[in-house]
């Protein structure tokens, strides 16, 4: 039961962030505070992939549905960990690239496969 209900935290919050990405308060430097955690998680994330906004996308959603599994076993800092993805994940989605390059057919069905994806880890949690 710990383990469905922390899932259901954990998305209902992944879903909350990706729906909210509008108004956020302005730091010292012109980012938010969110946003300086987040660049330390996915730093490596977006390294690799730097180049197409649909790639580095993909990858986080791989890093999320790994640390969902951890964090579905009591894993507490991968549950923050994937809460701080989730946020990349709702900025990169509001991304003006990021929607432009969504609209081509290669990019919608790597899109639509890592949806996939994030679909098959929450049964897979949830079947535990």
């Amino acid at each position: 039961m710990k383990k469905i209900s922390t899932f259901l935290i954990v998305a209902a919050m992944a879903f909350s962030f990706a729906a909210c990405g509008g108004a956020k308060q302005e730091g010292e430097a012109g980012t938010t505070p969110e946003t300086e955690e987040v660049e330390n998680v996915t730093s490596d994330v977006t390294e690799e992939t730097s180049g197409n906004v649909v790639d580095q996308y993909i990858s986080l959603v791989d890093k999320y549905a790994e640390l969902m599994v951890k964090a579905s076993e009591g894993d507490a800092n991968a549950a923050e960990e994937a809460m701080k993805i989730t946020q990349e994940l709702g900025t990169l989605s509001q991304n003006e690239e990021f929607m432009a390059e969504i609209g081509k057919e290669e990019n919608m069905k790597k899109f639509q496969e890592a949806q996939q994806k994030m679909a098959d880890a929450a049964q897979q949690i949830a079947a535990k």
